[in-house]
């Protein structure tokens, strides 16, 4: 046995591995979320977890077998590239070469417990489980809801290894054992017309594997003949860290970040040298190991254990075609804003964001359907880390639809939370989801109010706005004389002032307030019951709860009272220079007080000092966009 590097005549290789280099970023973190996830995909028993582990250990490097071999294509590709310009080929070879010349090697062993083992070890079936991860590149053919999906995962390990050399050993439960030592090298030129593809196997000159356990490499571990799994060995192991026993600290924030759920599921249980990472140890290592990863594990394991989660169970996504999506959102001071989007595997793959920043919280969105997860799985970038329609070939429309529909269902969850959550609130009721009235509100005169649906016709300049990003747009300026809406002009009580009451001021008109203006008009002087203007507020916020259908709830709390109060709508425009009256749905209202609809505003709103209002709307645009509003009373 010794080790093989077919040539062929063609292009060479250099130290640049695209597959290797997918995984350079992040190495510790993403060996860990490739390896659980490929762990999971073969679990074997899905009443007991799967158990990975992960030790590194130092070995004599005259253990590696064939040594001399593989020093020998060392020495062949530094001679190759030579010639080259760049050295960092060169470089880089040198340090393998430095390696294994030395007396000793690290090397980390990870093993897996209660999955099949590398399936297909002896077929000649290209697209075996054995032939996917040990012998090709770029091939995965796992079911719709495994992990992984692009086939590349495996350089993660070759990513970990300073000498591009790895150790494949299975005990599957097709009854057969096999192991083989991969190591992807830079080109060499055996022949003045063929050079080597870089890709070299350890065992006979056809390159099958020794049909066995690797049993050798580390003493102090022996898989039972009844023990299925796979080992891998990573020789010269580094993580790239200045601690060298940082990598376990990597690992338990990766497994915490990526698996949570798995884990918390009893899906899944990792062992890092002597550390547990199981259900019953999650809160401690969150605590411990937390900071070392994402920082947002915590938040993740309070909305699954929480009482105060609120979830959202939708069986029949996009009407069942896609089964069971699951959505849970918990409201916190110093939350992230973000919801994790999890696959069936238990694995998280992209944290959502963008969304309200008027609450703070944290989420979990469950792909647990099988149609769901087949669509997202093909929306997936190789590293598992984030969702992008532009990875279909096909179903590029349902991708896009799938995406906008989780969006659309995690803003309606939190919009109806955020609803739930607010404190001593008077429901106006201007919509007919809403709870009805209780008879002793009614007899409080806490007007609520059922209304049906009706576009108005009023004009409304239809613009393209953003989604708000700083809290809302009040007018909290020194009172002034505002216009009301209806065409008479109103001042504060103040002692001077010009108008008139069809609302166009003049500078020879009689102010009224409680003393006779400075002005000299023709309009006599009226003295008003009560003064109506703006009416300042507090705890403002604006939360659309259904984006299609253009439905969004006020929240405001009125610095003081007023009997006959109105509520002006806007839509910001881009410019800021001038907001667009947001067009309201018409209503059939009936209570005790008719509210009415007119234009872009709500009238007939008794406000109470104090006391928290809540306001649903529906307008006539059906995006988001950045609403402003104006409180308008009589000041009595």
């Amino acid at each position: 046995m010794q080790w093989n590097f077919p040539a062929v005549i063609g292009e060479s290789k250099g130290i640049n591995d695209t597959g290797v280099e997918t995984f350079t970023e992040n190495l510790v973190s993403s060996l860990a979320r490739e390896i659980c996830q490929n762990s999971l995909d073969a679990i074997s028993d899905s009443s007991v977890p799967v158990t990975v582990c992960f030790k590194q250990f130092r070995m004599l490097t005259s253990k590696i077998p064939d040594i001399e071999g593989l020093q020998h294509e060392l020495d062949a590709c530094i001679e190759f590239v030579k010639s080259m310009k760049s050295n960092a080929t060169r470089v880089w070879l040198e340090h393998a070469k430095e390696i294994l010349n030395s007396e000793y090697i690290t090397v980390l062993r990870i093993s897996d417990l209660n999955t099949t083992g590398l399936l297909g070890a002896k077929e000649k079936n290209y697209s075996s489980p054995w032939h996917s991860l040990v012998r090709s590149t770029g091939v995965s053919d796992k079911n719709p809801t495994a992990g992984g999906s692009f086939g590349i995962g495996k350089f993660a390990s070759y990513a970990c290894s300073k000498i591009r050399t790895v150790f494949f050993s299975t005990n599957a439960q097709d009854n057969v054992e096999a192991w083989q030592g991969i190591t992807r090298l830079p080109s060499s030129s055996p022949s003045d017309n063929k050079v080597t593809t870089g890709f070299g196997f350890y065992g006979d000159p056809i390159c099958t594997p020794i049909f066995e356990q690797l049993r050798f490499l580390d003493d102090t571990w022996v898989r039972e003949d009844t023990q299925f799994g796979t080992d891998i060995y990573i020789l010269g192991f580094s993580g790239n860290l200045e601690d060298p026993e940082e990598w376990k600290a990597r690992i338990i924030a990766s497994v915490l970040d990526g698996f949570l759920l798995a884990v918390y599921n009893n899906r899944l249980r990792v062992e890092v040298d002597s550390i547990i990472v199981d259900k019953e140890h999650i809160e401690e290592l969150i605590e411990q190991y937390g900071d070392y990863g994402t920082a947002r594990s915590k938040e993740y394991f309070d909305v699954l254990t929480s009482p105060s989660t609120e979830w959202v169970v939708v069986e029949d996504f996009l009407n069942n075609r896609l089964g069971e999506v699951k959505i849970g959102i918990l409201l916190k001071e110093g939350y992230h804003r973000k919801v994790a989007g999890i696959r069936s595997t238990g694995m998280m793959i992209q944290e959502l964001d963008r969304f309200s920043n008027r609450v703070e919280f944290a989420g979990l969105l469950l792909l647990n359907g099988t149609g769901i997860n087949r669509i997202m799985r093909e929306m997936e970038n190789p590293q598992h880390t984030k969702w992008s329609t532009s990875k279909l070939s096909e179903n590029r429309a349902l991708g896009n639809q799938c995406y906008k529909a989780i969006r659309d269902l995690i803003i309606d969850t939190l919009g109806r939370l955020i609803e739930g959550d607010s404190k001593d609130i008077i429901d106006s009721d201007l919509g007919d989801f809403l709870p009805d009235i209780s008879e002793g509100l009614i007899q409080e005169n806490k007007e609520v109010e059922a209304i049906k649906d009706e576009i108005i016709d009023a004009s409304c300049i239809r613009k393209t706005v953003n989604y708000p990003k700083k809290p809302l747009k009040t007018d909290h300026s020194a009172e002034k004389d505002v216009e009301d809406p209806n065409g008479a002009t109103f001042g504060n009580d103040d002692n001077s002032g010009a108008g008139h009451g069809d609302g166009k001021s003049s500078a020879g008109g009689s102010g009224y307030g409680n003393d006779d203006g400075d002005g000299a008009g023709g309009v006599p002087h009226i003295t008003p019951k009560s003064q109506f203007g703006i009416i300042h507020v507090e705890n403002e916020r604006i939360i659309c709860t259904n984006k299609k259908n253009g439905e969004y709830i006020l929240l405001f709390t009125p610095k003081i009272s007023s009997s006959d109060a109105k509520v002006e709508f806007f839509m910001a425009s881009e410019s800021r220079t001038a907001d667009v009256p947001a067009k309201l749905m018409k209503r059939d209202v009936v209570g005790q007080k008719l509210l009415k609809i007119n234009g872009n505003r709500i009238e007939n709103l008794v406000l109470l000092e104090g006391k928290s209002l809540r306001i649903p709307f529906k307008i006539d645009y059906k995006d988001f966009c950045s609403m402003e509003f104006k409180v308008y009373g009589n000041r009595n």
